[in-house]
């Protein structure tokens, strides 16, 4: 007796209302995710991590009920991770390099924990006998899709023209991972738009706030909690301290690098705008939505802490976006409406603020040392000029994708190099250097179909949340090296690629 009053007193208590509200019917999904990501705080090792994965996909198959959505579920969830195997192709070792240099030159080719679940939702669907007939009308009229074939079968052509065809070959390999992320949810979706998109945003507002709790514990604790789960290279502190300000330490979360986990971050924030524009909300939508404003806030914070000076610059973008939607959908809502509201949200803004400047502050007074010697600025202009001259060089095939490296490594002998032999931080030069101007073409053929939707719908105040994620990766990925070199972010391209494309049919559908 005394038992059962003790449990009617927790379900009562805030903690008991609290566990309530996570697990009912709209964030089931969500939660679980979130705990999912929580729990891999313990994980020691990758078979500790693969355990801990095979329970979320359980716990996902028991809420959904469906096979698919529950291996698409653990497809996005592992998505993040660079966790796996990388098998390496040395192509040249440092110690033969007459420059200054970090690293061998190598080409890796990963397989991850995701990998798994693109491989078995790959197999429901290759085992369908009419494979030949239903991709043929499915992928008929998706110009993206095309594009990308293009850009593969370039790859390899171009490729055997280049000093290490195998890398071609192997990154084309890549590529077709890459066109199965695209392509899969199309495939296999098509009549499951609601479930899939309440899905992807469930995990990926989890994901938000999961890495941005990850990168605040990171700035607490000085640097890397030394788990499992983070990933970081030989040599990293080049990466994460600022070249202007090597006192300034710049937090990578579960990524390799902080420019790689600030696109994330963005990235993911522009899944869950839809939800905190939405203009009405049920009462447990509306749950929902505030986690979204908050994923929105501790991401922000999170993106400070990566120290990534152009990324601030993408924010403030997405930041008057969000303003311009909000405003235009709820015209309604101003100072004299919720007077406590506002005054709340704006004394928690000077909190956080107040707490941030030191920081924030300390970054941008650099940006005068930009373009100084040894500064960022100096660094990406020397990698696209000598990117240019590489693509100048071999104007139609370029010297194969991935080989950029190898020819800073070994060309320009002689010339006082500012930069290390990597990948051009900027991917239009790369891709004209590696792909030459064909490559280049198809590739941001792909590009383009992709992000126009958003423009187009932006005049309807419609916003496109996956053609703005893919929009705003491209941006990124003109100021950092983000392509196939960090499959674990570009996945997110490609996926999100293929998603927008799955709207638009699924809107066509709608309106016919």
């Amino acid at each position: 007796m005394n038992f059962m009053k003790l449990l009617r007193t927790i379900s009562k208590s805030f903690i008991g209302r609290t566990v309530a509200v996570a697990f009912s019917p709209p964030l089931q999904l969500f939660s679980a995710t979130l705990f999912y990501y929580f729990s891999l705080y313990f994980s020691i090792n990758n078979r500790t991590l693969f355990l801990l994965t095979f329970l979320y996909w359980l716990v996902i198959f028991r809420l959904t009920k469906n096979f698919k959505l529950s291996l698409f579920a653990g497809l996005l969830a592992t998505l993040l991770f660079p966790k796996g195997r990388a098998y390496q192709l040395l192509l040249l070792p440092k110690e033969s390099i007459e420059r200054w240099v970090l690293f061998d030159i190598s080409y890796f080719f990963p397989v991850y924990l995701a990998d798994i679940f693109l491989g078995v939702l790959g197999y429901l669907y290759l085992r369908n006998k009419t494979i030949v007939t239903s991709i043929g009308a499915t992928l008929k009229k998706l110009q993206p899709f095309w594009w990308l074939a293009l850009f593969i079968i370039w790859v390899v052509f171009s490729g055997t023209l280049s000093v290490a065809p195998e890398v071609s070959w192997l990154s084309a390999l890549q590529l077709v991972r890459m066109m199965a992320l695209m392509v899969l949810p199309l495939l296999l979706f098509a009549h499951q738009k609601t479930q899939l998109k309440k899905l992807v945003l469930s995990v990926a507002l989890a994901a938000l706030l999961f890495e941005s709790s990850w990168v605040i514990a990171q700035r607490i604790s000085g640097g890397p909690l030394g788990k499992d789960l983070e990933v970081y290279l030989p040599g990293a502190q080049f990466g994460i301290l600022a070249s202007e300000d090597l006192g300034l330490l710049r937090v990578t979360g579960t990524f390799f690098e902080p420019s790689i986990l600030g696109t994330f971050l963005l990235m993911q924030m522009a899944i869950i705008l839809p939800l905190v524009l939405r203009k009405r909300h049920t009462d447990q939508r509306h749950i929902l939505n505030t986690l979204g404003w908050f994923g929105l806030g501790v991401g922000s914070v999170a993106l400070i802490f990566t120290g990534s000076r152009i990324l601030y610059g993408v924010w403030l973008w997405l930041a008057g976006l969000t303003w311009w939607f909000w405003r235009k959908n709820k015209p309604n809502l101003n100072f004299k409406n919720h007077p406590k509201l506002f005054a709340g949200t704006v004394v928690v803004a000077l909190i956080v603020a107040t707490a941030l400047a030191p920081y924030l502050t300390r970054r941008l007074e650099t940006l005068t040392d930009v373009f100084t010697q040894y500064g960022s600025g100096t660094y990406r202009l020397a990698m696209i000029q000598y990117a240019a001259r590489l693509a100048l060089g071999n104007p139609w095939f370029g010297v194969g994708i991935n080989l950029s490296p190898y020819y800073f490594a070994t060309e320009f002998t002689g010339e006082q190099l500012v930069f290390d032999p990597t990948y051009p931080h900027n991917l239009l030069f790369q891709l004209l250097a590696e792909t030459g101007m064909v490559g280049a073409f198809f590739f941001f053929m792909l590009v383009y179909t992709t992000v126009r939707p958003f423009f187009l719908y932006l005049k309807q105040s419609v916003i496109k949340e996956y053609s703005l994620a893919v929009g705003i990766y491209v941006l990124c990925a003109m100021f950092y090296p983000i392509f196939l070199n960090h499959p674990e972010l570009s996945s997110y391209f490609f996926l999100y690629a293929g998603l927008s494309t799955l709207s638009r049919k699924q809107a066509r559908v709608d309106r016919a």
